[in-house]
């Protein structure tokens, strides 16, 4: 843990593990050769790639654990590791480097480690070194990762998180998390530094992904008081980085978490005289935890803001004291942005409006509404509010100036701003123009100098350490916001206010670059964890989407970023999901607003959702922009034909596995939304002939060879743990398929569908032409896995030989095929023959025929205006349509 560097906290000799084994079993390891692969074998030991652990002498069956376990682990997963690392600088590994004895215990400690790397990185390592490592690394973080790391999330419980498959010590399995880390990061530095770049031998990504989450990591932040949906975001957006989750017990701010869960953070800001977070919360501070009404804008931001002259009790006086909603709608109803300015020291506010005549710099507010700085009742704020508004805003065109931005240097007043509580009109007779206004949204933050953003959890703390403030905009509430993506997306810049001041971003991100200059550190790598939820790469693309003198084309690449940067975003109102993504991506917003102005929010079933959804993936389809990987999506899709391979939300939240849909896709490839039929993709995948006889029941798992000579298996398994493949009836005559994303695979394992074709009357594959295109639903997805147990191979092998092609199906390997997708209807369950009638069926039918009932409303249908008192009747749903 030595090597990590950053705050103390994470140097602290209470991380540094044991050492479990012994000197002469280190001196018996450097008496041959460095062998990752092969040291389990020469130690007794026998590990497969399902986890599967026995060691020397043990009962077969049980899971090896205590002392002997973790000496085995901490030989092979660390020591063995560095010694293939390093035997190009010291063919005897000097192992004592890496041990500290204190008061008669010995640890392992990381000091030496750079200076082992500098040596390494200055001798130049050759093809055949850096082929070696790669391989190494590679393997390591497989049995890490997947049976060392634990996860804080099980079955969206917060409370019962899942362990770790191997039972290794806590410190043992951060170490080796940490150090791995840190190797993986320097090869890829040194990979690039020498330009080593050699096609299906190195990976690119290596150094994106860590190798787990340790379960004291985690446990160390629930414990601390960190919100439960944070640490649930964390996991995901961290890669599978360790060192991410140490730095979040410096980074994270004080709030009330007690109540929130995966799914949501229900924590309310309070005075600073509650010291501890871990201790249990007094009554009165349940209480405002509890508390569900809506927040209001703030009583006041501070003394110095707030005093006696517009204070009286309790109440602060708003500003502006006249209404202006009326001036700003007709601003934006003739096409101009009204700008708003403030005296702190008159408290006089003051409006004007930027129309293509008159153009000024102006800088605009983002900030989370729950914080307390908007308004829905009408446009004003509280006059502390302003204050606070106006001194930030004159302090960042300050910052501005001087960082050599071309902004009006401005001596004197007034300094123009937007915000949202003033500039969106309230009121029914306002709708129109503030329609309009969400529609110039764009436009607003498109012309503006920078943008402000203020968030309450930020703003109580000072920048002491740039990459403690990057991560702390990365667990920040107005990073998980949908309408805050935009307004990122689309300023020039953005300037961040914490405690002690005003920060930009583009400050923020070089500092922390030089606060970890040693190229195998990790700190500055996963302290931008945000960087994909800001679209760090993508911005320009979006930025020229809006700007009218400079074609644009939307892509598919394009889309899938915005994809990764909406998952852990939340809306207010359900509504605004596809109003919000629609404006993002440029694409026309006529048909969703207009729904949005004639009804108001809606409940998450309601099926407008649906149908604005559909709008949104209609509108990316005339662009062909869809990006095929969301097929391979988790979550709830959409229900009508032709679209149920949609997810039903971008902000799916769900924490389970998904892939990257910027790989799952040729940059040259095109996607196509067939009415009724699916979304047409072309990917690799199998067709399984004589399926019947393998899933003619329920089954956890299946194999399948994929050539005749029975050498090459594959593997497929549902994603969720416990679920089951879903059965086939062996008088049917589906035929069933799997859906890849690519061949060979990049993983050990990696998503894919199971699916049925969609031709009724087809007995069997043969009946298809090979290049005609597959109509097929979803049945659910699965994890697919190329079979590398020689064991398990040779048993499947026997089977199949023995009987009938035995409990194994043919799988027939297509390396691109056109696929339309659609899912599989949902299944509706009947409780009775006839619904239960309606209270207004009832009403309707009693008074038009007495005594009538469901059974007697088929007369209604012989009469067209009829025809919906029959369906209400009956119980089928209203169309919205």
């Amino acid at each position: 843990m030595d090597h990590i560097g950053g705050p103390i906290s994470l140097r602290s000799p209470d991380l540094s593990p044991k050492l479990f084994v012994t000197y002469d079993e280190l001196d018996a390891l450097n008496t041959t050769k460095p062998d990752f692969n092969a040291l389990p074998a020469r130690l007794g030991w026998k590990v497969l790639d399902d986890g599967t652990v026995e060691e020397p002498d043990g009962v077969p069956g049980r899971k090896p654990r205590g002392l002997i376990f973790d000496a085995f682990v901490q030989k092979w997963l660390y020591f063995e590791v560095l010694r293939e690392m390093f035997y190009s600088v010291e063919e005897e590994f000097a192992y004592e480097k890496f041990v500290k004895d204190e008061r008669g215990t010995k640890f392992v400690h990381t000091e030496n480690l750079g200076a082992y790397l500098k040596a390494w990185n200055e001798k130049r390592p050759t093809t055949y070194d850096m082929v070696r490592l790669h391989k190494v690394l590679i393997r390591a973080r497989y049995f890490v990762s997947q049976f060392c790391s634990a996860s804080i999330r099980a079955n969206n419980r917060f409370d019962t998180g899942t362990p770790p498959v191997w039972a290794v010590n806590d410190l043992l399995a951060l170490s080796i998390m940490t150090f791995g880390e840190s190797l993986t990061r320097a090869v890829v530095q040194l990979q690039n530094n020498h330009k080593f770049w050699v096609r299906g031998w190195c990976e690119s990504s290596l150094s994106e992904r860590g190798w787990g989450y340790s379960e004291k990591a985690l446990y160390d932040l629930k414990d601390a008081g960190l919100c439960a949906r944070t640490l649930v975001m964390l996991e995901d957006i961290l890669k599978g980085n360790t060192v991410g989750l140490l730095f979040q017990n410096v980074a994270h701010s004080p709030a009330l978490h007690w109540l929130c869960t995966p799914n949501e953070c229900k924590a309310r800001w309070v005075k600073s005289n509650i010291r501890s977070l871990t201790e249990a919360p007094s009554a009165a501070v349940r209480g405002i935890a509890d508390s569900t009404a809506p927040t209001i804008p703030p009583v006041h931001m501070e003394d110095a803001l707030c005093d006696r002259r517009h204070y009286e009790d309790g109440v602060c006086e708003l500003q502006p004291t006249q209404s202006i909603t009326k001036r700003v709608s007709d601003a934006i109803m003739n096409g101009n942005i009204p700008l708003f300015c403030y005296d702190p020291d008159r408290d006089k506010f003051g409006m004007t409006e930027m129309s293509d005549g008159f153009k000024v710099d102006y800088a605009v507010f983002s900030h989370v509404w729950t914080d307390g700085f908007g308004n829905e009742k009408e446009n004003k704020i509280n006059t502390c509010v302003a204050r606070y508004l106006a001194r930030h805003c004159k302090n960042a065109f300050e910052i501005a100036h001087a960082s050599g931005r071309e902004v009006e240097k401005k001596s004197r007043k007034p300094h123009y701003f937007w915000i949202d509580t003033w500039g969106l009109p309230i009121g029914i007779e306002y709708q129109r123009a503030r329609n309009k206004a969400v529609g110039m949204i764009h436009r607003i933050y498109w012309e503006a100098a920078f943008t402000i953003v203020i968030d309450t959890g930020l703003s109580k703390n000072p920048l002491n350490v740039y990459s403690t403030a990057a991560m702390r905009i990365t667990i920040s509430q107005w990073i998980t916001r949908l309408w805050c993506l935009q307004e990122a997306v689309l300023s020039k810049e953005l300037y961040f206010v914490f405690s002690g001041g005003i920060h930009r971003l583009n400050e923020i991100e070089e500092e922390a670059k030089v606060e970890d200059k040693t190229f195998h550190k990790t700190l500055a790598a996963v302290g931008t964890a945000y960087s994909d939820s800001l679209m760090s790469v993508g911005r320009l693309e979006i930025r020229k989407s809006h700007d009218q003198s400079n074609p644009f084309v939307l892509t598919w690449e394009l889309v899938a970023r915005v994809w990764r940067a909406v998952q852990w975003r939340r809306s207010a109102k359900v509504k605004d999901e596809t109003l919000a993504l629609a404006i993002l991506l440029g694409l026309d917003t006529d048909a969703i607003v207009d729904l949005h102005s004639r009804f108001n929010d809606w409940p998450p079933d309601d099926p407008k959702v649906e149908r604005c959804m559909r709008i949104l993936l209609d509108s990316l389809n005339s662009k062909g922009a869809i990006p095929a990987g969301m097929i391979f999506l988790p979550g709830e899709k959409l229900s009508a034909p032709g679209y149920r391979w949609a997810p039903r939300s971008w902000l799916s939240d769900q924490g389970q596995p998904r892939p990257d849909l910027s790989e799952c896709q040729r940059s040259d490839e095109r996607t196509r939304l067939q009415e009724s039929n699916g979304l047409m993709v072309s990917f690799p995948g199998f067709l399984l002939h004589q399926v019947e006889k393998i899933l003619s029941s329920d089954r956890e798992a299946m194999h399948f060879p994929v050539n005749i000579d029975l050498h090459e298996w594959y593997h497929i398994k549902p994603v969720v743990d416990g679920d089951v493949l879903p059965g086939v009836s062996s008088s049917s005559s589906q035929q069933l398929a799997i859906v890849a994303i690519r061949l060979p695979l990049k993983e050990p394992q990696e998503s894919a569908l199971l699916v049925e074709l969609d031709k009724p009357g087809v007995h069997t594959w043969a009946d298809i032409p090979p290049q005609e295109q597959l109509n097929v639903k979803i049945l659910t997805r699965v994890w697919l896995s190329m079979e590398r147990d020689q064991a398990k191979i040779d048993h499947c092998r026997e089977m199949f030989e023995n009987g009938d092609f035995g409990p194994h199906s043919c799988g027939e390997q297509r390396d691109r095929q056109l696929w339309c997708i659609d899912g599989s209807p949902k299944k509706v369950e009947v409780t009775s023959e006839q619904p239960p009638l309606t209270m207004l069926a009832r009403r309707v039918t009693s008074a038009i025929w007495p005594g009538s009932g469901p059974e007697n409303a088929s007369w209604l249908t012989k009469f067209p205006k009829f025809q919906i008192v029959a369906d209400i009747t009956r119980g089928k749903p209203m169309s919205h349509e």
